[in-house]
């Protein structure tokens, strides 16, 4: 049962992206970088790297013990921001890690453009820093992109990080499972209006432009349908009212038909990325807590 601050942030959430709801339109593509100058926390370090060509930037809580290879979401429109380095602070301090966000390039691409820079940015992380102190944390589309990296690292004998948390996570992009329709009500950000039937409800099942003319199940593309095959524990964490549901559950299968540890949270009631929107929420505290739990596990962290 949601408590009563997530009721009432759900409202506030269907209010907001009511216009584009009712369009049945992409809130992603509404996503804007804020010119706002970005100050980082007096008790980190920040510093700006390239990985393989791909700009990054690094966040190091003093004293740090491990690492988070960090890929942002914002549905292939939004570069890294501001919003993101506010998640990447709260990664630092919930799990004590240098946190390493990598700023893939955004915009009007076709697949593989970005899957390629992040593989990049990856495969040079790898080189720099050590894997096995590495927890690989991605959202909504970074979701995808830690993935797909995951699957071409494996299939090309680069180290795999020691875990990886995956948010909300976008990972079919053929939009086939059930939740679209099940929750095609339910979901505050990319569901249906009180004004429009369910007849509407295919209209949410939104193929991106990014995947061009390519097999819309092809692993490297929508990784839930990968082999999982040696992959390192993996932390999925879903809202139960999200039309997208369905992907982290094809990843928590596959994990299983590969013997990959998985721990799959389904949180009632709860949207898109609501940990990083509302973090100071009780079913966000507990989201959060998991993901510190899991970079201990993985990480030796006391």
């Amino acid at each position: 049962m949601r408590s009563l601050s997530a009721l009432a942030a759900c409202l506030l959430v269907r209010l907001v992206t009511f216009p584009v709801r009712l369009k049945c339109g992409s809130l992603s593509s509404k996503i804007t970088s804020s010119s706002k100058k970005y100050t980082p926390p007096k008790d980190m370090d920040f510093s700006e790297l390239s990985l393989g060509g791909v700009r990054a930037e690094m966040l190091s809580p003093h004293g740090f013990n491990g690492y988070i290879l960090h890929f942002h979401g914002g549905g292939r429109t939004a570069p890294l921001n501001n919003f993101y380095r506010k998640v990447a602070c709260r990664l630092a301090r919930v799990t004590g890690c240098a946190v390493v966000s990598a700023d893939y390039p955004t915009g009007l691409y076709t697949y593989p453009v970005m899957h390629d820079y992040s593989y990049t940015a990856y495969r040079a992380f790898a080189e720099r820093f050590p894997m096995c102190k590495t927890l690989l944390v991605g959202d909504s589309y970074g979701a995808n992109l830690a993935l797909s990296c995951m699957l071409r690292a494996r299939d090309n004998g680069v180290p795999l990080p020691a875990a990886c948390v995956c948010v909300s996570p976008f990972a079919d992009m053929s939009a086939s499972g059930d939740s679209y329709l099940a929750n095609c009500r339910r979901d505050p950000i990319y569901g249906l209006t009180a004004f429009q039937s369910k007849k509407h409800a295919p209209r949410l099942r939104r193929i991106s432009a990014y995947c061009g003319d390519k097999d819309l199940k092809e692993p490297y593309l929508s990784p839930c349908f990968g082999d999982y095959s040696h992959f390192p524990p993996l932390l999925v964490q879903t809202g139960g009212a999200e039309t997208s549901a369905s992907d982290a559950f094809f990843i928590a299968e596959a994990a299983a038909r590969a013997g990959v540890p998985c721990r799959l949270r389904v949180f009632d009631g709860m949207w898109h990325d609501f940990q990083y929107l509302f973090p100071l929420l009780k079913e966000s505290k507990a989201a959060w807590a998991d993901i510190a739990a899991m970079a201990r596990s993985v990480l030796n962290k006391k």
